[in-house]
C-alpha cells in the first residue's frame, strides 16, 4: 500500500562481489508503476530491466552528481503534477508473476523433453 502511494521508489543492491542479479522487490515495484530509483551496478540485470520497461533511473553507487540530478528531476516533475507512472505498461507486463511463470513452466516442458 505504501509503494503504490509513494512518489518515487528506492531500490537499493547491495555492493557485493556479485550483486549484477535481480532483486525480488524490483518486481513488486514494477508492479506499482512508481517510478524506481536504482543505486547500484550500472550494467546489472536489473539496470537492464529498468531501462528496457522505462521504469525508472538508475545510478551507480559513486554517481552522487547523477543521484542527485534524479531526484530533482523526480521532485520538479512531482511539483509540477506530472510524475507519471512508468510507460511502457507491456513490457512491464512481461516481468508480471503470471507471464514470469508461464515462462518457467516453458522451460521446465522442454527439459522434460530433453530426460
Amino acid at each position: 500500500m505504501y509503494m503504490i502511494k509513494s512518489a518515487i521508489l528506492l531500490l537499493v543492491i547491495p555492493r557485493t562481489t556479485n550483486n549484477k542479479v535481480i532483486p525480488g522487490k524490483l518486481f513488486e515495484y514494477l508492479r506499482t508503476g512508481r517510478p524506481i530509483l536504482c543505486i547500484g551496478p550500472t550494467d546489472g540485470d536489473a539496470a537492464e530491466i529498468i531501462k528496457e520497461t522505462g521504469a525508472g533511473s538508475v545510478v551507480d553507487y559513486e554517481d552522487v552528481e547523477g543521484c542527485e540530478r534524479v531526484i530533482l528531476r523526480y521532485y520538479e516533475l512531482w511539483k509540477a503534477g506530472r510524475l507519471s507512472p512508468s510507460p511502457n505498461r507491456r513490457e512491464v507486463e512481461k516481468y508480471s508473476r503470471r507471464n514470469l511463470t508461464k515462462e518457467l513452466a516453458r522451460v521446465f516442458d522442454k527439459a522434460k523433453y530433453r530426460l
